[in-house]
Formats: C-alpha cells, structure tokens, sequence
C-alpha cells in the first residue's frame, strides 16, 4: 500500500471510532433524559393528584 492508501484507510477508521463513540454518548444521553422525563411525570401525577385532595381537606375544617 502506498502511503496515500495508508493516510485514507487510517482516516476512514477514525472517523469510524469516532462516530461510534459519539454514537454511544448520544444514546446514554437520551437514557438518561429518558428517565428524567418518567420521574418528571411521576412528579407531575403526584402534584395533580394533591391538587385534588385540597378540596377535601379544606372542607373538612
């Protein structure tokens, strides 16, 4: 191989590890925005939920 074959293979396959691991990074990213956001609902069923009971707990008083 020439040295020009040898600079292209090199350069084809660390764009190729590079894009993996970003690859990688990303797909954490979203697992873990993907949690945030069912904890974020939870917390938000919970909260609409106390809102309901106000008005039992206000009328008994």
């Amino acid at each position: 191989m020439k040295n020009n074959d040898i600079a292209i293979v090199g350069f084809s396959l660390g764009f190729g590890v590079m894009c993996f691991i970003w690859g990688v990074l990303w797909m954490v990213m979203c697992l873990d925005y993907k949690e945030q956001v069912s904890r974020l609902e939870q917390d938000l069923i919970d909260y609409k939920w106390q809102l309901e009971q106000v008005p039992y707990i206000c009328n008994n008083n």
